[in-house]
């Protein structure tokens, strides 16, 4: 049993350390990535709200 949730912890373990790899490859080294000939600027929010205080909190 205990060697069952061994490989079960490692194998997700070697999982999450891929698709980390994989993302830092797709930003590459200054956290942008660019497809084509439109690029995709990763510094912008991506929650598309405004940041600006409603009147109503106010």
């Amino acid at each position: 049993m205990r060697r069952a949730v061994g490989v079960l912890l490692l194998l997700c373990s070697v999982l999450a350390i891929l698709g980390g790899t994989a993302i830092a490859v797709l930003l590459g080294p200054d956290g942008r990535s660019t497809t084509g000939p439109h690029p995709i600027d990763t510094d912008a929010e991506s929650s598309g709200q405004s940041t600006a205080v409603p009147s109503s909190i106010l």
